[in-house]
């Protein structure tokens, strides 16, 4: 499939699986293959961590590590103030993981 082609289908919103039915011989590709979700696991993450934190009558302040006491970092005074907040916000600072994307 062309690049401007699927780059058109991701911003219009187009409903893929009918494009792939009808201009795609073997939807084999498509179905064995892994899509990038980009930056909404962001999105989840956050929304998850929010509504649990709201159960549990805590708030994005709150410390990791009173929360889960296996939690470690290096850094051991970091390991006891990081907060939720700064661990969704990424200013703990643990180390860029970019070969997951590779």
């Amino acid at each position: 499939m062309p690049r401007e082609i699927r780059s058109r289908i991701r911003s219009v919103g187009f409903n893929f699986h009918d494009y792939l039915l009808r201009y795609t011989a073997d939807l084999t590709y498509f179905l064995q293959t892994l899509f990038s979700i980009a930056s909404n696991s962001k999105l989840f993450t956050s929304i998850a961590s929010g509504l649990a934190l709201s159960r549990a009558n805590l708030t994005w302040g709150t410390t990791v590590r009173s929360v889960f006491p296996e939690f470690q970092l290096i850094d051991k005074q970091a390991e006891r103030e990081t907060t939720f907040i700064e661990l969704l916000s990424h200013q703990t600072g643990l180390p860029a993981h970019q070969l997951s994307y590779e």
